[in-house]
Formats: C-alpha cells, structure tokens, sequence
C-alpha cells in the first residue's frame, strides 16, 4: 500500500511546538486519524496507545508527527522554505485558500513519513498553521 496525504489546520500560535502539541489533542479527541481502525481494532486511551496499536503504519494524520523542526524528516513537521512558498502561492504571506490550492504542490516535496508546515495570513496577520504531510506506509 502507498503513502496517504493528510492535512490539518491549526489557528496559529507563535510557538509551533505548541500548535502541534494542541494540534494531537484535538485530532485524537475529534477522532480524525485513520489506521489501524478501518480494521476494527478497539479504540486507543490515549495518543501514545494509538501511536503503538499503528506502528510502523502511523495514523494517517498530524498524530504521527512528533516535532516541528526547519526541514522535514521522517516524524518531523518542516518549515516549508519561503522560496518555494513565494513561487507555488504568488506571495510569501499566503492566506489559507492560497495554501490548500498549493498542496499538490507542497505535497511533491516531500516523502512517506513526512510532514510540512506553512503560515497562512489574513492580510499582515498569521491565522493558520496548515500541516500536511504522507503517512508512512
């Protein structure tokens, strides 16, 4: 089986580590990951529960993703750089309509496991943090 795109968006914070932190909590109370429960597998208590139950398959979501660093890694959420959010979106401040038409994009610069991240505006202003990324397997 291929690698599954996901994304999420998160009101923006100026620590990314946060955003990402209240990001898990929202996705696994909302429920909004995938495997390993397209099997009818019981549901995890916990984020670290469903971590395991997945394994090496991860979630199919912002769960899998366990830091936010300036490049993309396996696990690690990336700055996508300015440059290339400047070509795909015609500004380095795009707003959030801008970032999802970019994804197909966005989505090319990265591998299984993977995941990015990008600031969206209202104006001036940051609103969102878009993450998206390819699930593992």
């Amino acid at each position: 089986m291929g690698g599954m795109s996901w994304k999420y968006i998160a009101p923006f914070g100026a620590d990314p580590a946060r955003v990402l932190a209240e990001a898990h909590k929202d996705a696994f109370e909302r429920r909004a990951y995938g495997k390993p429960y397209s099997r009818r597998e019981p549901r995890a208590r916990s984020i670290t529960a469903l971590r395991r139950a997945c394994a090496e398959d991860g979630t199919c979501s912002i769960i899998d993703v366990l830091r936010v660093e300036e490049e993309p890694s396996p696990g690690v959420a990336g700055r996508m750089p300015r440059g290339l959010i400047e070509s795909v979106c015609g500004t380095p401040r795009p707003g959030l309509a801008q970032v999802e038409d970019a994804l197909p994009i966005l989505y090319e610069q990265l591998h299984r496991g993977e995941a990015g991240f990008v600031v969206a505006y209202d104006g001036e202003k940051p609103v969102h943090v878009g993450f998206f990324g390819w699930s593992f397997d």
